[in-house]
């Protein structure tokens, strides 16, 4: 077996979840889905987020293969997760979300094929791309893009093409 699949296996197997949740950490502890822990409200986000469509570990979907040691889900799924533990505002639920943030470092999503990344930030030798060129002539394909990190003010910069940040110029839309 590859590294992947073991790795997989492995995440398959572990139930653990973060102290005072049931639901934030790989597998759950919880009776049921109703089940949730001491912090509720984070607890539902990761509820909430551990029903996401997702390519697990060593999976192919949409064209795109998971080579990652972990799950990875959809962006519009991490998107509201950082929205949602954001929103919960409490000790845990930016602890939980700092690490998974920092930790976790794509996400998939059909969109125009991106031409460049315009824009990098940087957190402790991790880079991460939060700006792309994209070619809006060319018709959506799934694609991986970065996670940005938890505290970053450029948040999914890239899933809106109707929002501002997304303008056309010379046959590219280029988020900004």
């Amino acid at each position: 077996k590859t590294t992947v699949e073991r790795n997989r296996k492995a995440e398959e197997r572990i139930n653990l979840s973060f102290p005072g949740t049931k639901w934030c950490g790989p597998g759950n502890t919880a009776d049921g889905y109703d089940d949730l822990g001491k912090d509720k409200e984070v607890d539902a986000c990761c509820r909430q987020h551990d029903h996401c469509d997702n390519i697990a570990s060593g999976e192919e979907k949409h064209g795109l293969k998971n080579d990652d040691y972990f799950t990875r889900l959809h962006c519009q799924c991490d998107k509201e997760f950082k929205q949602c533990l954001q929103s919960a505002n409490s000790k845990r639920g930016n602890y939980i979300g700092n690490f998974y943030f920092n930790v976790r470092d794509r996400c998939y999503k059909e969109q125009h094929p991106i031409v460049e990344c315009d824009e990098i930030h940087t957190k402790i030798f991790i880079r991460r791309c939060i700006r792309y060129t994209i070619d809006g002539m060319k018709a959506k394909t799934w694609q991986w893009f970065d996670l940005p990190f938890y505290d970053d003010e450029h948040d999914f910069q890239f899933d809106d093409p109707e929002a501002d940040h997304f303008v056309q110029d010379n046959n590219l839309l280029e988020f900004v």
